[in-house]
């Protein structure tokens, strides 16, 4: 077989004035694929999409708080133990405020 091109430096041949003025520019600017993250393993996304999972999610963590504690104090009553304690915070009894009164409502008097 014989040769088609007479001088096969190609990587001269391609930075050649007259090749590189026929070639188009290459694209620079490539815009990164943004990583999708799970909303329901990242509480983060999932607040961001839902404001109110933040309650929601303790709520449930409160609730299973309560039902751990029951299920225990009921083993702990038939097996003659003494009861865990309640993980249910204590309710503090509202005290008088010492602060200043409320402002009464300012009147509008006819001169």
């Amino acid at each position: 077989p014989q040769q088609m091109m007479s001088n096969s430096d190609l990587g001269r041949l391609l930075k050649s004035d007259e090749i590189q003025n026929a070639v188009r520019q290459p694209k620079r600017d490539r815009q990164r694929r943004v990583l999708k993250k799970n909303p329901l393993k990242n509480q983060a996304i999932m607040t961001r999409l839902n404001p109110y999972s933040d309650v929601t999610k303790r709520n449930a963590m409160l609730t299973s708080r309560v039902n751990q504690y029951k299920r225990q104090a009921a083993v702990a009553k038939r097996r003659g133990l003494p009861a865990p304690v309640d993980p249910r915070p204590k309710k503090q009894p509202v005290a008088a405020s010492k602060g200043k009164p409320a402002k009464k409502a300012a009147t509008k008097g006819k001169k």
